[in-house]
């Protein structure tokens, strides 16, 4: 008989959890954004973070089960193991651990919808229908080139924009902006997924876009949304809700800020768009070196790229969240 504590780690295996920092990365930054306007909400911050944590582990369960019954998952599959497929985990129960953290993440969701807005329940609706419909139904995202739509809207405009409505009651260009850059770099983590996994979803028909444009729609898949979050950030920290006079007026502000007129070593040290510009760099760099190791990589060799992206989705999160509080 199996023990409690191989159990426990079977579903901690299952629920992917290298990949999980896609779920909260977003809500972090909407949490930042509202502490930026003044807004603290201790309690509808824990559960706007447990819905999207245990939606995503949901997703993951189903994504698991969906795969072995339509026959997604064979020995032939290049990625890390899964449950179902492995005989870890009977195909009903992880039906069952699917609906039951679809509840969790469902009931969160109702206590946070009767403290805001009824209207959230819509929201509510198309989480869960983007749970089951990334990997089931007879037109599953991810097996007909939608998948990468479908991580820049559920782990990037929805969180990104849904946290900042819930917690200050209003949505803005800024919040927008910032939930593109953290959808961006989401999809980096499904782009070496499906890159990853190009020759076994080809053999079983699973059209991601990896599969129907190539791998080296891939490879620059994965360098246009590194680049696309890098600048929709820098709009995003440049400009005010108030686009127009106020946007030129960031802009020339930050242009000064980084060039000679400014004059001032310690003007610059002390402004957040220093930090804009080394933090900037920085990812650009871990952008271009993840870059490098998927163009080179192959099979195994790109899980552990896998996490390193994953990391970089958290990392860029909270990069975004210390600059909008400074």
């Amino acid at each position: 008989m199996m023990k409690f504590t191989d159990r426990v780690k079977m579903w901690f295996v299952a629920a992917r959890p290298k990949t999980l920092t896609a779920s909260v990365s977003p809500v972090i930054v909407g949490i930042a954004l509202a502490y930026s306007k003044g807004v603290v909400n201790v309690t509808l911050s824990i559960l706007l973070l447990a819905v999207a944590l245990f939606a995503q582990i949901a997703s993951n369960y189903a994504n698991d089960y969906f795969d072995f019954i339509k026959g997604v998952d064979t020995n032939k599959r290049r990625g890390p193991e899964r449950a179902v497929a492995m005989g870890w985990i009977t195909p009903k129960a992880m039906l069952n651990a699917t609906i039951i953290t679809t509840a969790v993440a469902a009931i969160c969701g109702v206590i946070l919808i009767w403290q805001t807005s009824w209207w959230l329940l819509l929201v509510g609706i198309l989480v869960i229908l983007g749970i089951y419909a990334y990997s089931a139904g007879p037109y599953p995202l991810s097996a007909n080139g939608l998948g990468d739509v479908a991580v820049m809207l559920f782990y990037g405009i929805v969180p990104v924009c849904g946290t900042i409505y819930v917690l200050t009651g209003d949505l803005t260009m800024r919040g927008f902006l910032l939930s593109l850059s953290m959808g961006f770099v989401a999809t980096n983590v499904l782009v070496v997924n499906n890159y990853r996994d190009y020759e076994s979803d080809m053999a079983v028909n699973k059209r991601t876009s990896i599969v129907k444009y190539g791998e080296g729609f891939g490879i620059m898949l994965y360098i246009f949304c590194a680049a696309c979050a890098l600048i929709t950030a820098v709009l995003a920290i440049c400009i005010t809700d108030s686009v127009g006079e106020d946007m030129v007026a960031q802009t020339d502000n930050f242009l000064a800020t980084i060039g000679v007129e400014s004059g001032s070593v310690v003007d610059i040290y002390k402004s957040n768009k220093f930090w804009l510009v080394i933090f900037v760099i920085e990812f650009a760099l871990l952008q271009f070196v993840a870059w490098q190791k998927l163009r080179k990589g192959k099979a195994e060799e790109l899980n552990d790229l896998l996490a390193l992206t994953a990391r970089n989705v958290f990392l860029w999160a909270i990069f975004l969240a210390i600059i909008l509080v400074m």
